[in-house]
C-alpha cells in the first residue's frame, strides 16, 4: 500500500472515529452535551484536530442525522425487496418512519430536524 493509500485510509477511520465518538456522547447524554473536547477526549486526539473534518459540532450533528436517512432509506428499500404485497410494504414503512421519528426526536436539536435529514438510534 502506498503512503496516499495510508494516509487516506488513516483520515477515513479518524472521520469514523470522531462521527462514532460523537453518537456515542449523543445516545449518552443528548445532544446538547456534545463538544469537541468530549469528542476528543473519546479519540484521544486534541479538539483542534477534529475542525480538520468537521467545521463544528453543528457539522458533525448534520453528518449524523444524513447517515441516519440513508440508514432509514436503505431500511425501507429491504422491505420493498422482502414484501410481495403492496400493504405490507406501505404498512412496514410507516411503523419504521414512526419509530425512526421517535428515536430521533430524543437527541436531535431543533435546529437538525428536516425532513430529509433524521438520526436513527
Amino acid at each position: 500500500m502506498g503512503s496516499k493509500e495510508r494516509i487516506q485510509r488513516i483520515k477515513d477511520e479518524n472521520r469514523t472515529n470522531i462521527l462514532d465518538a460523537a453518537l456515542q456522547i449523543v445516545k449518552e447524554e443528548g445532544w446538547q452535551a456534545l463538544s469537541m473536547r468530549k469528542i476528543a477526549d473519546i479519540i484521544e486526539y486534541t479538539a483542534p484536530m477534529i475542525y480538520e473534518y468537521f467545521a463544528n459540532k453543528d457539522a458533525i450533528l448534520n453528518e449524523l442525522a444524513n447517515q441516519g436517512y440513508l440508514l432509514l432509506a436503505k431500511k425501507s428499500q429491504t422491505s420493498q425487496i422482502n414484501s410481495n404485497r403492496l400493504g405490507e410494504t406501505i404498512g412496514s414503512d410507516v411503523v419504521q418512519l414512526l419509530g425512526f421519528c421517535i428515536r430521533g426526536a430524543r437527541i436531535v436539536p431543533t435546529h437538525v430536524w428536516r425532513w430529509n435529514s433524521l438520526l436513527w438510534v
